[in-house]
């Protein structure tokens, strides 16, 4: 946690959202939720996609005490997905699959599930069998 934190202090994303997650399960660290959120959104901003997923989770969750917005997890995870991020491309068909935080549309949560499938993505793969998609 110290080498994360000591990098993540010289503006290192990757370490940004390392140090944030320790912080957040209390690895090696004090647990505090509020300075993980802070972590990750400093990544975010620069760009680092494993963090923009994490933010999204937040939002869609309400977790790390960041008040449950589905529409504010949908802005992440698109822009997550437009980076390529399958977990994001999955996540985001979930959202348009079930109506969360965006308006259901199956065609497009079926297509966000095919390039994330493509991707080995295996939930995406699971949803499609279950979806009977071929």
């Amino acid at each position: 946690a110290q080498w994360f934190r000591t990098a993540a202090e010289q503006g290192n994303a990757d370490a940004q959202y390392c140090y944030g997650w320790c912080l957040a399960n209390g690895n090696g660290t004090s647990h505090d939720k509020q300075a993980a959120v802070k972590l990750f959104q400093q990544a975010a901003e620069q760009g680092d996609v494993v963090a923009i997923v994490e933010i999204g989770d937040c939002y869609s969750t309400g977790g790390f005490g960041i008040l449950q917005n589905c529409e504010e997890a949908v802005k992440w995870y698109r822009e997550a997905a437009n980076k390529g991020n399958t977990e994001a491309e999955y996540k985001l068909a979930v959202c348009y699959l079930n109506g969360n935080g965006i308006s259901k549309d199956k065609e497009k949560a079926i297509k966000l599930f095919r390039k994330a499938a493509e991707q080995k993505n295996e939930d995406a793969v699971n949803v499609l069998r279950e979806l009977d998609v071929k």
